[in-house]
């Protein structure tokens, strides 16, 4: 497998060849587009630390392949802790989603990744915080906002969208506070996630929600 980069600013494309056929699926569901035994990931104008990026995403790829396939145990809670502390001290807007926001209330699931929702100018600044861990340089998402990834140990993935962080229009409200690990963190309501997984067909989610939430 052999990875290169080409073009320069917003027509960068990261190319890995001689992708492994068991590979494809994984990359796929990491937002690389795969034409046989090639994977390519494109930046765009929002993008920033782009070389740094991708020079750490050739190294990084095997280990997020492999938590992606569920080969590698994902260490969530500690990349968790560590977003958290990195972001103590700023001034910016974020809410937790997706299974990490359950699991540490209790809920009966496996986080594959830490999600989490900010706005555009939070999405640029999540970039910077991680530069030295970023695998994806932030790019629009058409229809959702401005998309990053970071690889800490464990995928750390952010979507910029003010719309979405909002506490009256954005789909996971309510908003709550919990008290995780010496961290307060804002997390969407159980039952806004319950109608989240819901939608998506997760019925194992959806069962594991809701016995915490009938509990007793």
């Amino acid at each position: 497998m052999r990875h290169r980069i080409e073009g320069h600013g917003p027509e960068t494309i990261f190319v890995v060849d001689d992708v492994p056929t068991e590979w494809a699926a994984s990359l796929s569901s990491l937002g690389f587009s795969v034409d046989g035994t090639t994977a390519t990931r494109s930046v765009d104008h929002h993008s920033r630390h782009i070389e740094a990026a991708f020079a750490t995403l050739a190294m990084r790829l095997p280990a997020m392949v492999a938590q992606q396939m569920g080969s590698m145990e994902v260490p969530w809670a500690d990349c968790l802790s560590e977003l958290a502390s990195r972001l103590e001290d700023t001034e910016i807007g974020w809410l937790l989603i997706g299974t990490a926001a359950l699991a540490i209330r209790g809920v009966r699931v496996t986080p594959g990744d830490i999600d989490v929702v900010t706005d555009e100018a939070g999405a640029q600044l999540l970039a910077d915080l991680y530069r030295d861990e970023l695998v994806f340089p932030v790019m629009h998402w058409p229809g959702m906002g401005l998309f990053g990834r970071a690889f800490d140990g464990a995928r750390v993935e952010w979507l910029g969208n003010e719309a979405f962080l909002s506490e009256s229009t954005g789909p996971w409200r309510p908003i709550e506070s919990v008290r995780w690990r010496d961290h307060v963190l804002s997390v969407p309501s159980m039952e806004a996630q319950l109608a989240v997984e819901e939608r998506r067909g997760r019925v194992g989610h959806v069962v594991a929600i809701r016995e915490v939430l009938f509990r007793g």
